[in-house]
C-alpha cells in the first residue's frame, strides 16, 4: 500500500517508525502538513525517505501516487480531511476515534460506499491475533459477571494544562479528553466482545475548561456491569479483566496493545494467545493492505458499522456537550446553556446519561459558588427538562 500521510504529530511520527520496518507492506509516498508545520514534515521526509511534502492538501490529493490517505490530525479535523480524500477518490484510514459525531461517521461511510472505496479506523486491538484468541477464550469463562478495564497514562501535556496552556488533547473544541483518547480502547474492547450495553453512564473528573481529564464509563449489560476507566491526569496499573462463573481472564497492560493475556479456571492458569512481538500497529496495517489487495470492502464495512462506532460517537457527543455546559455555567450564560440543551435534545441517547454526567462533575458544579445566581438559574431549567425526560422512560 502507498500512503499519503496527513499530519506530523505524535501518532504520525510513531507510524512512520513502524512503517520503516514494514517496507514489504507500506510505503509513504507523500506527506501533508499545515503551513506552520511544514519544516517538521520536511525533516520527517528526509529521515524516512518520503519524496513529496505538501502544505496544500488539495494539491497533494491532485498529484500524489498514494492509494490510501492516512489522517493523523486532531480529532476535530478528522471529518473534513477524510471527506476531501474520499471525494477525490482515495481509500482512507482515519486515526481513532474516526469522528466526534455520529452524523460525521455516517456521512463518510456514505461517501465511501457510493464510490466503492475503503474507509477504515486505525483501532489497533481489533486486528491483533490475541484479540481473536481472547474472544475464543471468553466462552470458557461461563456466564460473565464483571468486566473491568483501566488505561491510565499521565499526559506529557498535563503540566502545561495545569498552567492553563491548553494543548489539543485537553481542548473540548478539538474533541480532546480521556474518553476519546484513551477510554475509547476500553470501550472498543468491551463492546467488540459483548456487543452494545442496555444502558451506560460516564462520570468524569473535569478540568477548569470542562474537559474530562479522567473518568469511568459504566456499561450496564443484562447480566453484568463493565467498568471502563481511563486517565490523562495520573499514573496507574493498566489492565483488562473479565470474570465469569468458571474463572477469569486478565490482559496484562492496556487493551490497546493486547501484549499478553492469561486465563485461570479451576485454579490453573494458562496463556491466551502468544506474547505480542513487534509494534501494536503492525497487524492493523497488514490487514489494511490485505483489504486493499483483495478489494475486501465487506470486511471494512463490517468493522465500520460494528456497534461500537455510533456508540463511541454518541459518548463523544455527550462528553463534549458536558464540557460546553461547564463553560456556560462558569460564565453564567443562559443562552449558551439553552443552546447546549438544544444540541442534547437532537441526540438519540438515553437522557439519564447527561444526568449522570452532571452528577459526576463534582467540584465543577460548584462553579455556581462563583457566579451563584446566574448558574443556579440556568442550571435549574436544564435539570428540569432532564427530569421530565426521565419521567417518560
Amino acid at each position: 500500500m502507498r500512503i499519503g500521510l496527513v499530519g506530523t504529530g505524535k501518532i504520525a511520527c510513531e507510524a512512520l517508525g513502524v512503517f520503516s520496518t514494514m517496507p514489504d507492506v507500506v510505503t509513504v509516498v507523500s506527506a501533508f502538513a499545515r503551513r506552520h508545520s511544514r519544516s517538521k514534515a520536511e525533516a520527517l521526509a528526509a529521515e524516512y525517505g518520503i519524496e513529496e511534502v505538501y502544505d496544500d492538501y488539495d494539491l497533494m490529493l491532485a498529484h500524489t501516487e498514494a492509494n490510501f490517505i492516512y489522517v493523523c490530525l486532531v480529532n476535530s479535523a478528522h471529518y473534513d480531511y477524510a471527506a476531501r480524500a474520499l471525494q477525490a477518490g482515495f481509500n482512507v484510514i482515519v486515526e481513532k476515534p474516526m469522528c466526534p459525531t455520529v452524523a460525521q461517521v455516517e456521512s463518510l461511510a456514505a461517501m465511501a460506499r457510493e464510490r466503492g472505496l475503503l474507509l477504515v479506523e486505525a483501532m489497533t486491538l481489533l486486528h491483533e491475533p490475541n484479540f481473536k484468541a481472547i474472544k475464543s477464550a471468553v466462552a470458557r469463562l461461563g456466564r460473565i459477571k464483571a468486566v473491568k478495564c483501566n488505561y491510565s497514562q499521565r499526559s506529557s501535556r498535563y503540566d502545561r494544562f495545569l498552567r492553563h496552556d491548553v494543548a489539543p488533547a485537553f481542548d473540548p473544541a478539538l474533541c480532546g479528553g480521556a474518553l476519546l483518547d484513551l477510554n475509547v480502547y476500553n470501550l472498543t474492547f468491551v463492546t467488540a466482545l459483548f456487543g452494545m450495553p442496555a444502558s451506560h453512564s460516564y462520570l468524569a473528573n473535569r478540568g477548569y475548561n470542562g474537559i474530562d481529564t479522567s473518568g469511568t464509563l459504566t456499561l450496564n449489560y443484562r447480566q453484568f456491569v463493565a467498568e471502563c476507566s481511563a486517565a490523562k491526569d495520573r499514573y496507574g496499573d493498566n489492565f483488562g479483566y473479565i470474570e465469569g462463573e468458571n474463572g477469569y481472564l486478565r490482559v496484562k497492560g492496556p487493551v490497546s496493545e493486547l501484549r499478553e493475556a492469561e486465563i485461570t479456571i479451576g485454579g490453573r492458569t494458562e496463556a491466551v494467545g502468544a506474547p505480542l512481538v513487534g509494534h501494536r500497529m503492525e497487524a492493523e496495517f497488514r490487514e489494511f493492505d490485505r483489504m486493499l489487495r483483495c478489494g475486501d470492502r465487506a470486511e471494512a464495512d463490517r468493522l465500520l458499522w460494528h456497534d461500537i462506532k455510533p456508540f463511541v460517537c454518541k459518548m463523544g457527543d455527550m462528553c463534549r456537550y458536558a464540557a460546553e455546559l461547564v463553560g456556560a455555567l462558569s460564565a453564567g450564560d443562559a443562552s449558551a446553556v439553552a443552546a447546549t440543551r438544544s444540541k442534547i435534545k437532537t441526540l438519540d441517547s438515553d437522557p439519564r446519561y447527561m444526568f449522570n454526567v452532571l452528577n459526576g462533575m463534582g467540584d465543577d458544579i460548584q462553579l455556581s459558588q462563583r457566579v451563584a445566581n446566574p448558574s443556579a438559574k440556568v442550571l435549574r431549567p436544564f435539570l428540569g427538562w432532564l427530569d421530565m425526560q426521565l419521567d417518560q422512560q
